[in-house]
């Protein structure tokens, strides 16, 4: 049995409030690929990137220094969380040199309308709900992540090299 003089309690709190707002990122990834002759440059934008939401300790949060360290109580110091980040316009922008190249096939990507929402859910019960959280996606014990991803538009022409033409 453990003797309660070990137990540490401990509590946090992080919100982060709903007008927190990035208006645009730049993402940019290159590579070459010497063995294949090619490379890789891929230029993305993202506009209105948006975060709100609490993180915090859950109720009676408690640690006992002297226990050994085993996965299965990482439940007990999970946080509980109901926290939403998203990004409501994503694109290739046309202007952009954006290319994926193999030595023997050249796409050149296009995309337009892209969105992203991830929320993460967890520790919470009825009385900590906001009201656009149904009773359905409580989760007392884990935590859940929902994402929601859409493209209104994405294509990619192909370019290829042909050294000599079948016959």
């Amino acid at each position: 049995k453990r003797s309660s003089g070990h137990l540490v309690e401990y509590d946090y709190a992080f919100d982060v409030g709903e007008e927190t707002q990035l208006d645009t990122v730049s993402l940019s990834y290159g590579a070459s690929h010497p063995m294949l002759k090619g490379g890789t440059i891929v230029s993305c934008m993202l506009e209105s990137i948006y975060a709100y939401g609490s993180i915090h300790a859950r109720e009676g949060a408690v640690v006992d220094p002297s226990e050994k360290l085993r996965k299965r109580n990482i439940l007990r110091h999970l946080p509980a969380v109901d926290f939403t980040a998203g990004v409501q316009n994503m694109f290739i922008p046309k202007s952009s040199v954006s290319y994926l190249d193999d030595g023997n096939t050249r796409s050149i990507p296009e995309m337009d309308g892209g969105r992203l929402m991830i929320r993460v859910l967890g520790g919470l019960d009825e009385s900590m709900l906001n009201n656009n959280v149904s009773s359905s996606h409580i989760v007392k014990e884990g935590i859940k992540v929902v994402a929601d991803f859409g493209v209104t538009t994405f294509a990619s022409k192909n370019e290829s090299n042909l050294n000599e033409f079948p016959e």
